[in-house]
C-alpha cells in the first residue's frame, strides 16, 4: 500500500523523512553557474499551501535537469529548518534543504494548483499593515518611469527585488486603486524592463507583476512627491529646489556621467564621459 503524503502544513520539524506530492510554482537560480550556484524554489499541495525549499550547490548538479517550473513530482527527505532568515518567500514556519538522499521522482499530478498570485494591498503597505521581512507580489499600473543616480527619492515606503545589484537602476511609480507606491528595479531586472519599454513604445497603459519583492522603510529623509486630496480634477505640478542632502549610515551615492548616468571612480573635478560629454 502506497504511503500518504505528507501535508506541507503539518510540517512542524519533527520528522524529516517526508513524503511531498508537490507542483514547482517558482523556480529560480542564485549565484554563479558551475560554481557556487543554488536553486531556490516555491512548492505548493493539493491543500494549496506552500513552502519554500532550497538545492545548494553541492546537491545541484544531481538535481538541475530534473527540476522544472510548473512541473508535478513525488519528493522524499529533506532537512527541515526554521524559516527565520532576514527575507522569507513563504508564510511557512519551516523551509526544506535538499539532502544527499533526497528523492525526486517527476509524477503525472495534473490537479495539484498552479502558481496563485497573493498580491499585498497598496493602502496596508502605506500604513505599514505588513509583515517585516516577508517577500510579496505586487501588481499596478505603472504611472511614472524615473532614471535615477547620485542620489534615491521615494515615497512613504520603497519596495525592492529581494536580490539587490550594484548600480544600474529605474524607480517606477506603480498605481492601484487610487494609492502610489514606488519600486525600485536593479541592474539585470532593470535592464529587462527598459528592453520592453523600448519594444513596446506608447502603447496604452502597462501593468507591472512583481514577485518576491520586499518592502523597505525609506531610508532617505526628504520625498521628492506630494499628494493632495482634490474635491476635482485638477493637474497640479510642484517644483522645488533641493537644499541639503542627508546622507546616514544607510545611505549611498556615487559620481557619474549627468548624461549617461555611468559611474565614475574620479571623485572631484570636472572629468570627460566616455560617451563624450564633459562634466563640470
Amino acid at each position: 500500500m502506497a504511503r500518504i503524503p505528507d501535508k506541507i502544513r503539518s510540517i512542524d520539524g519533527s520528522k524529516e523523512t517526508l513524503k511531498l506530492d508537490v507542483r514547482i510554482t517558482d523556480l529560480w537560480f542564485v549565484g554563479t553557474p558551475n560554481k557556487s550556484e543554488q536553486a531556490e524554489m516555491v512548492f505548493v499541495d493539493f491543500e494549496g499551501d506552500q513552502i519554500h525549499a532550497i538545492c545548494k550547490s553541492d546537491h545541484l548538479k544531481s538535481w538541475k535537469a530534473d527540476l522544472k517550473e510548473n512541473c508535478t513530482y513525488v519528493m522524499h527527505n529533506f532537512k527541515v529548518v526554521k524559516n527565520d532568515g532576514q527575507f522569507r518567500v513563504c508564510e511557512h514556519e519551516y523551509k526544506l534543504f535538499f539532502i544527499g538522499v533526497t528523492v525526486v521522482r517527476e509524477a503525472d499530478l495534473h490537479e495539484l494548483p498552479f502558481k496563485e498570485f497573493r498580491f499585498v494591498e497598496f493602502a496596508n503597505v502605506v500604513a505599514g499593515n505588513f509583515v517585516s521581512g516577508l517577500l510579496v507580489d505586487i501588481i499596478g499600473v505603472v504611472d511614472q518611469v524615473v532614471f535615477r543616480h547620485n542620489c534615491i527619492f521615494h515615497f512613504a515606503w520603497c519596495l525592492c527585488l529581494s536580490y539587490p545589484y550594484e548600480v544600474m537602476d529605474v524607480m517606477l511609480f506603480l498605481c492601484y486603486s487610487g494609492e502610489i507606491l514606488s519600486c525600485t528595479l536593479w541592474e539585470n531586472y532593470c535592464a529587462q524592463f527598459l528592453s520592453y519599454l523600448n519594444e513596446r513604445g506608447d502603447d496604452g497603459p502597462m501593468v507591472i507583476i512583481l514577485t518576491h519583492a520586499r518592502i523597505k522603510d525609506a531610508q532617505v529623509e526628504f520625498c521628492c512627491c506630494c499628494c493632495w486630496h482634490l474635491q476635482e480634477d485638477a493637474v497640479c505640478v510642484t517644483v522645488g529646489t533641493i537644499s541639503k542632502i542627508v546622507m546616514d549610515n544607510h545611505s549611498w551615492c556615487y559620481p557619474a556621467c549627468a548624461q549617461c548616468h555611468r559611474k565614475t571612480d574620479i571623485q572631484t573635478g570636472p572629468f570627460t564621459c566616455g560617451c563624450g560629454k564633459d562634466n563640470d
